[in-house]
């Protein structure tokens, strides 16, 4: 009884020490380690510079050298920003070239501060400060960030500002809007396929934010040769999931969503979604994904008329390019 009782006292404070996290790091919680990173950013014209450990003796990969660190400790944080899934640290110093800190984070990677430790599926029950296997501690302007990755398929890498990680990535699927989706209207690849190529229509969607998009725009994972009407469904549900998630990372998502049931596959038949509609597990796109048949059936469509649409658009072009007048 006394134990029960102590739990009821501190279950309700206990969000503030942990929060939840998906199976590996999506958008959604890079974006929220982007905004723990923040307070490590001076105000203008600030002085303070960077206090760097590095505690763990099995490096990640690209990891900078002992030379490179010392010499990170002269500069100061400028910004942070994230695109996709990759957070750039940006760092300034007076008569230096700046420097970009990249933090990939892989299937297990976090940041955490004092406090705020995000949980990890893979990782239950661990939320001390630093936690294990933490590889870099940030500190400046009186706060303090770790980054950690017990399986090490993360990365952290240092380059200069000539060299951008993120020009090979999509538009950020946060921020960009619907004309960044045009590609997929009559586009023979699988609709999950493109959405979780992170160089093909837009950055950040991993596996659960696409099957949760797909199961609220009704279509299916393997659809091919989309509509606009579909695809104007698929950038409204991005926009909704991706901005509902941000908003609740730190508590539950809405009862209704696929999110709840997709890790169920453990429990063979019977899951339901909140419909009690029959939920079932296909591999779509190499990945494990959830879905509800009733409600995303794969319709078949005819390639024939896409290419012929394309074949009077490339006709068309070579019209006009004709009317042109010559010039010498």
């Amino acid at each position: 009884m006394r134990a029960a009782a102590l739990i009821l006292v501190i279950l309700p404070f206990f969000h503030f020490f942990s929060f939840r996290i998906a199976r590996m790091p999506e958008l959604v919680e890079v974006e929220h380690f982007r905004q723990l990173l923040l307070p490590l950013v001076g105000t203008s014209g600030s002085t303070c510079k960077l206090r760097i450990e590095t505690p763990s003796p099995t490096k990640p990969k690209g990891f900078p050298n002992d030379k490179e660190w010392d010499e990170l400790r002269k500069y100061s944080v400028k910004a942070v920003v994230r695109k996709g899934k990759l957070l750039r640290i940006e760092l300034e110093c007076r008569g230096r070239d700046d420097r970009h800190l990249y933090l990939h984070m892989g299937m297990t990677g976090r940041v955490s501060c004092p406090g705020r430790v995000m949980k990890l599926e893979s990782l239950k029950g661990d939320c001390a400060y630093p936690p294990p296997h933490t590889h870099l501690i940030l500190k400046s302007n009186g706060h303090e960030a770790s980054y950690s990755d017990p399986r090490r398929f993360g990365k952290v890498v240092l380059r200069p500002i000539t060299e951008d990680e993120f020009v090979e990535l999509a538009p950020d699927a946060l921020r960009t809007d619907g004309s960044a989706y045009d590609d997929i209207v009559g586009n023979t690849t699988g609709i999950k396929k493109l959405l979780l190529d992170q160089r093909a229509v837009v950055s950040g969607i991993g596996n659960w934010i696409c099957d949760e998009v797909l199961y609220q725009a009704q279509i299916h994972p393997d659809q091919t040769m989309l509509t606009s009407q579909e695809r104007d469904i698929i950038v409204a549900k991005v926009k909704f999931v991706l901005e509902t998630a941000v908003a609740h990372v730190e508590d539950d998502l809405p009862s209704d969503w696929m999110f709840h049931r997709r890790w169920d596959k453990r429990k063979g038949g019977g899951v339901k979604d909140v419909e009690g509609r029959a939920v079932k597990w296909i591999t779509s796109a190499g990945r494990s994904t959830a879905i509800c048949p009733s409600i995303q059936k794969l319709k078949p469509r005819k390639q024939a008329a896409a290419k012929s649409k394309r074949k009077r658009k490339a006709q068309w072009a070579t019209k006009q390019e004709k009317k042109q007048p010559k010039t010498s």
